[in-house]
């Protein structure tokens, strides 16, 4: 045989590919997708989903703790969002402005630690014969507004707020001690 020599081989190629299944616990399912750069499906079942940025649609939710809005482990979306249901929220809810058809302030809440009432709205009287009374709430702040209206006649008098005291109360009062109970609602805003 002569080294220098050139052979041919002949080979058949079929052009294709295979995927094997990710398998947990013997069942075949995708649940680590960290290191994808996109993922184009009719329909996506997954466990987990490792990312910062997800866009669905045109919309943009950026879960990194990156950006003027987001903080570390919060969620921000870009773009107009609907949400059919309740909306539970622990904690503060802040922007520029709120339009909503409805307000519903809860109110028989309790303060834990002082066992007084925590309300924001709520009624109130002050007695015939009486100039004043006192609401304890642990609702107001030092910069707190109180509104009083009355519910019925004053006798030409005006309830008013004489007195705020910090995640104490305040005090409403009329000038003059009135026949008739003064009955008044209130509100508290901070």
């Amino acid at each position: 045989p002569n080294p220098t020599a050139v052979k041919k081989i002949m080979v058949f190629v079929s052009v294709g590919w295979y995927v094997a299944p990710l398998e947990q616990d013997g069942r075949s399912q995708m649940s680590d997708l960290s290191n994808l750069n996109s993922i184009t499906a009719q329909t996506l079942t997954a466990s987990q989903v490792n990312t910062q940025i997800l866009f669905i649609g045109d919309r943009k939710i950026s879960m990194a703790p990156t950006g003027e809005l987001v903080v570390d482990g919060g969620l921000n979306i870009f773009g107009d969002t609907s949400l059919t249901g309740n909306l539970k929220v622990d904690g503060d809810i802040l922007g520029k402005s709120l339009t909503v058809e409805k307000v519903n302030v809860a109110t028989g809440l309790t303060e834990t630690s002082s066992g007084k009432s925590k309300d924001s709205t709520g009624e109130a009287v002050i007695a015939a014969g009486q100039t004043q009374v006192s609401i304890e709430t642990t609702a107001v702040t030092a910069k707190s507004k109180v509104f009083v209206t009355a519910t019925g006649s004053t006798g030409g008098q005006s309830v008013y707020v004489s007195e705020k005291r910090a995640n104490d109360g305040f005090t409403a009062k009329i000038d003059n001690p009135a026949a008739n109970d003064v009955r008044f609602d209130w509100l508290v805003i901070n």
